[in-house]
């Protein structure tokens, strides 16, 4: 019996300590301005009343079976609060703007917490309460009274505050994002749209190499778009070689460097990329989502990227349109980047990408497998090669510099 209270306690103080800390969270760190800010983290605190009892006062264990139902309440409500108590963190920790309540589905996950522990909290509580000679009917009766009770003030402080803190979010600014607009009553093209290029963009392309699910080499383009000029360096490290190249293109002028060395004239058209205007970045990536005979497109849902909401698509693709879009593909799958290829022709992959409320490209990913020796001289069964792909600040004006010769 002994081990059993010991238990009880341990599992009303874990309860007390979340509720303790999401109220602490949401009283210190929420303020998105209304006039009821402090209620959400009253209603958070509610339960702490009848939890801290149930740590003084645990249930009693004279009844077996109503010691095993009010300890699997305890374990649920461990289970409710929890993901609710890192969703608020993760809702604070981005600022406070964002509503605590984003949703009815956690809204309604919120008040069962409230209702599971306050209930749990309150079967100890009893004991107090009720004379212990009492049947088990009445002191369960008294429990649900006291917890239900407790849950009504926790909702209709939570609710309320909730709600007025979404009316006062409603009067903020609406908060700027590196990904594009954050007005989330725009919404983003329909896959089957035509996608834009953003007049400019902070670009960053990361890639790997993997054959048999083991990594075999990263590469890495970092660079700058501004219309039709731009300027990038990139990092390649391999089992099959390795190196560094540099490139602007300002106006008709561009320069090419291999490796640290002096910077030559180039033609951007000779990279053979499936841009037509000959962008090296986006711009192939683009057309390969626009171009040509395009097969069937899945639409994917909308998410949010730090504020800014955009539609996820996906195709198929194969491996002499991947790298054609991606040249970290060309250089990181042991072709030359400078020389349109096939040698991956038979490999097979998908294309995602994500389209923002200005119609604009912001995020592409690419993935496609097949059999390495047609990429690398090795064997193996299967190898993949990935590579992600960010847009960043389309909306401003971005300073490209050149290359010396």
């Amino acid at each position: 019996m002994v081990t059993r209270l010991l238990g009880l306690r341990l599992l009303a103080s874990l309860l007390l300590a979340l509720w303790a800390a999401l109220g602490i969270i949401i009283l210190t760190a929420y303020r998105p301005g209304g006039p009821l800010d402090l209620l959400p983290g009253i209603a958070a605190l509610a339960p702490c009343v009848a939890l801290a009892a149930a740590v003084v006062w645990p249930l009693d264990q004279s009844d077996r079976r109503l010691e095993l139902a009010t300890t699997w309440l305890g374990i649920g409500a461990v289970l409710l609060v929890t993901p609710l108590l890192l969703d608020v963190a993760q809702t604070v920790s981005r600022g406070g703007h964002l509503p605590v309540v984003p949703s009815l589905e956690l809204g309604y996950a919120g008040v069962l917490a409230i209702a599971t522990s306050s209930i749990f909290g309150s079967m100890g509580l009893v004991r107090r309460m009720v004379a212990p000679s009492a049947p088990t009917r009445r002191r369960v009766t008294t429990a649900l009274a006291m917890g239900l009770g407790l849950s009504l003030i926790g909702a209709i402080a939570f609710s309320g505050g909730a709600i007025a803190a979404e009316q006062a979010l409603r009067a903020h600014p609406v908060p700027t994002s590196a990904w594009g607009p954050t007005d989330t009553a725009v919404e983003p093209p329909h896959c089957d749209a035509p996608v834009a290029l953003g007049p400019g963009a902070d670009l960053d392309i990361e890639a790997t190499a993997d054959i048999d699910a083991a990594s075999v080499g990263t590469a890495s383009i970092k660079g700058t778009r501004e219309g039709r000029d731009e300027a990038w360096t990139g990092t390649m490290n391999s089992h099959f070689g390795s190196g560094t190249i540099a490139y602007s293109r300002i106006a008709s002028q561009a320069l090419v460097s291999v490796d640290g060395a002096a910077p030559k004239a180039t033609d951007p058209a000779s990279f053979g990329l499936a841009d037509p205007d000959g962008l090296t970045l986006d711009g192939p990536v683009l057309a390969a989502i626009n171009g040509g005979a395009v097969p069937a497109t899945e639409d994917l849902g909308l998410e949010l990227f730090d504020g800014a909401q955009a539609r996820h698509c996906q195709r198929a693709i194969d491996g002499t349109l991947a790298l054609d879009a991606f040249l970290i593909l060309r250089w990181l799958g042991g072709q030359d980047p400078f020389q349109a290829t096939e040698a991956l022709d038979i490999w097979r992959g998908e294309l995602d990408w994500w389209v923002f409320s200005d119609g604009q490209l912001g995020k592409a990913s690419l993935l496609i497998g097949g059999y390495p020796g047609t990429a690398w001289p090795t064997s193996g069964i299967g190898a993949t090669l990935q590579v992600d792909l960010s847009a960043l600040h389309r909306d401003v004006n971005h300073d490209v510099i050149p290359l010396r010769p």
